[in-house]
């Protein structure tokens, strides 16, 4: 396996999605390195979709934390957006699921990116999961094993 910290998005990729997918306050909080093992083309996958996710059912704000608690790395993405209703927060990680409110063309998505996420998640010793964010929206929890902190 590699050893990568997770980057809440690389700085190219983060203009790239601002510009592309315009949210009215995004914010990044992540405050100090929190490295794990894994790929990181795979863990920039995850994030883009949390991402993608969030800004697709966003009102008006998408925030990130990412930080390390003693042995594991939290991932939070957290929009204020509807929400995802308690008996679909499963579901939503099955490849194909959309929710009624989704459907509509507008919005976009294949239903693939919460369960490529899970996937991600799953194969690099972690765990997703989702609850309602303070305010209503959807609020993404990602816990990964820490790797130990790079020595310089």
């Amino acid at each position: 396996m590699w050893r990568d910290p997770i980057r809440p998005l690389p700085h190219a990729r983060q203009r790239k999605w601002r510009a592309a997918q315009p949210v009215a306050d995004f914010t990044l909080h992540a405050p100090n390195p929190a490295p794990v093992r894994g790929n990181t083309a795979q863990l920039d996958r995850l994030l883009t979709n949390l991402l993608d996710n969030a800004q697709r059912h966003a009102r008006t704000a998408v925030t990130v934390i990412v930080e390390r608690h003693t042995d594991q790395v939290r991932v939070d993405v957290i929009d204020d957006g509807p929400g995802v209703p308690a008996q679909h927060r499963e579901r939503i990680f099955e490849r194909f699921t959309r929710l009624d409110e989704s459907r509509n063309r507008n919005h976009g998505g294949t239903g693939l990116g919460l369960a490529i996420a899970r996937d991600i998640c799953l194969h690099h010793g972690g765990t997703i999961i989702v609850t309602q964010a303070n305010g209503g929206g959807a609020h993404f929890t990602a816990r990964f094993p820490a790797a130990p902190p790079f020595s310089g």
